[in-house]
């Protein structure tokens, strides 16, 4: 039987991600934000892929607001609750993301990710050879592909927007008829 904690103490180790659950007594639960977090880190440093340092504050405010919700629950709610670890669950009982076509989202990111160290690798060979206002223009070149990538996701939002609202204006047309 796990037992609710002081709010000061809970605020205080929720500000790391991870130790909030831990100290409230969910181990594993504590342990997959704190491992995720540190996981992120250390591929962002060690690939040096400074772009992987956004689901930094995205995994913070998972664990901050995880550990509050945790410790606001009834204690019907903190007695029921399982602590188990939090890293893609269904992969180890064959229920897999990745064949409700998390696949492609899966492979894009990791080709995306992969693009992106052979990218920064080849920068940094062919720096000494290029002068610096070429370097700076062909290091440029990821941040314009990916805003010309968001312009065309949008403009295919709006189009098919735009093309559902006249399917569906014909389809009310023909079973007026």
């Amino acid at each position: 039987m796990r037992k609710k904690k002081s709010s000061f103490f809970t605020f205080c180790f929720s500000v790391i991600p991870g130790a909030g659950e831990m100290y409230l007594g969910f181990m594993k639960r504590g342990l997959s934000v704190m491992g995720i977090f540190s996981i992120v880190v250390f591929i962002a440093a060690w690939l040096n892929l400074p772009v992987v340092l956004f689901a930094i504050p995205m995994i913070w405010f998972f664990g901050f607001f995880d550990t509050h919700n945790i410790k606001s629950m009834t204690d019907e709610e903190f007695e029921s609750l399982e602590d188990s670890f939090q890293v893609l669950p269904e992969l180890t009982f064959g229920k897999t993301l990745l064949h409700k076509g998390g696949q492609k989202v899966l492979a894009w990111v990791l080709i995306i990710l992969g693009i992106t160290i052979l990218w920064n690798n080849f920068l940094n060979f062919i720096s000494w050879l290029l002068p610096w206002d070429i370097y700076n223009a062909i290091s440029d070149i990821p941040q314009y592909a990916i805003g010309c990538f968001i312009i065309f996701v949008g403009v295919k939002l709006i189009l098919g927007k735009k093309k559902q609202v006249s399917e569906m204006i014909e389809q009310e047309g023909e079973k007026r008829d």
